[in-house]
């Protein structure tokens, strides 16, 4: 796992998840503790298939990113931010940047 801090409250994380069934665990992990989602079109990020989420969890709103290459190995990129700021875009946000960069 790799955490990139902009600052005290936008955090950036790219983790690899062993295997594509992890992401349904943590899918479903997320909702009982309270998370909300909106999904968000699917699309192609190099040789990676990626499916948006936005959330909102407590006091923070964000984004997250399971990206697949079809090996097994998937990819989870997020980033979040308080819910007092003015929500982010599906478009511009850190962890789409990083989505975006990916080959």
């Amino acid at each position: 796992m790799v955490t990139m801090q902009v600052d005290e409250d936008h955090p950036i994380i790219v983790y690899k998840l062993d295997s594509v069934a992890d992401i349904d665990s943590f899918i479903t992990l997320l909702e009982t503790t309270g998370c909300k989602f909106s999904s968000e079109d699917a699309f192609q990020a190099g040789s990676f298939n990626v499916t948006p989420y936005g959330y909102t969890y407590l006091d923070a709103q964000g984004f997250f990113y399971i990206c697949d290459d079809g090996k097994g190995t998937p990819i989870l990129v997020a980033s979040s931010g308080p819910d007092t700021e003015d929500p982010l875009t599906v478009d511009d946000n850190p962890a789409r940047l990083v989505v975006d960069s990916l080959e």
